[in-house]
């Protein structure tokens, strides 16, 4: 029997709101399309750049009829090129992500429906897939919110499975030759050597954003008595003692990774953000977000 499709919240309201928000992009990926990209910035899919002479079959409505008082002559104005803007989610679904109190997985997978409902609202396109120690499925590209469901019906149908390896996967996904954009990586980042693989995106030319989903026991484990910690993906066992010693080293040094981590995107250019499970998805997409300049 297949396990039942993961929950995801997105009431009207929030559909409503995310509806009117955008995703930043910093700069051009050469991706034309036909119309270009809606967006609720004033000026962003239609930039002017300059001006040149009225030729005949030149849409009217661009002249410049200040210009034309002071001299005489019809000059209209010149657009920069629209372009589409394509948008990769890509979500770990290892093991060590259906962990705690509340299943970081879910949480990733409410927080990755919300995103995609953002660009797909504004004209862009969504291509999804699932990693773990490679990256496993794979969908879209969808366009349009007539594809929300088939994009909500593959979030729905995640899975964990095994471990984790972010250098193999994102590697892997870089490799391929599709059009770059803004891509977002949802995962706990407890993989061997996790960082060293955030940059690899932005190598081929992606807009890496990270969105580090941890969950309160993992930042300040509740240990009484003696407790014996396993990896949930590899088996290994921790034995650790309920005095205050290793239960403040282990802060240390979760403080000194985290610390790492976020120093490590700023120097290739990633854009990082550490996330609680505790935070309600709705106000991370709708204010948190927005404060970072992932979303406008």
């Amino acid at each position: 029997m297949s396990e039942e499709p993961r929950d995801i919240d997105l009431p009207a309201a929030f559909r409503g709101r995310l509806a009117s928000l955008d995703i930043v992009s910093r700069r051009p990926h050469d991706n034309p399309r036909i119309g270009g990209r809606r967006s609720h910035r004033k000026g962003t899919s239609i930039e002017f750049a300059d001006y040149r002479r009225y030729t005949p079959g030149d849409d009217y409505r661009q002249i410049d009829w200040n210009i034309d008082a002071r001299t005489g002559d019809l000059f209209v104005k010149v657009r920069e090129a629209e372009e589409l803007l394509a948008v990769h989610i890509l979500i770990d679904c290892s093991a060590s992500m259906d962990t705690g109190k509340s299943s970081k997985l879910d949480y990733a997978i409410n927080l990755a429906a919300a995103l995609a409902y953002v660009a797909l609202s504004s004209g862009d396109t969504v291509s999804a897939a699932r990693f773990s120690t490679r990256i496993g499925d794979q969908a879209g590209p969808f366009s349009g919110l007539r594809d929300v469901t088939r994009m909500l019906e593959f979030l729905q149908g995640t899975r964990p499975e095994g471990g984790t390896s972010v250098v193999d996967s994102l590697r892997e996904y870089a490799a391929r030759r599709i059009p770059t954009g803004v891509a977002f990586m949802i995962s706990d980042l407890l993989s061997p050597s996790a960082h060293r693989g955030l940059g690899m995106l932005s190598q081929r030319g992606y807009e890496t954003v990270v969105l580090h989903v941890m969950d309160r026991e993992f930042l300040s484990p509740d240990i009484d008595g003696e407790t014996e910690l396993v990896d949930c993906e590899s088996g290994e066992k921790l034995i650790l003692h309920g005095d205050e010693d290793p239960v403040e080293r282990y802060k240390s040094n979760l403080r000194r990774w985290l610390e790492q981590v976020a120093a490590f995107c700023g120097r290739v250019g990633v854009r990082y953000m550490a996330i609680e499970t505790d935070w309600p998805v709705e106000e991370v997409v709708l204010n948190r977000l927005r404060m970072k300049g992932v979303l406008s």
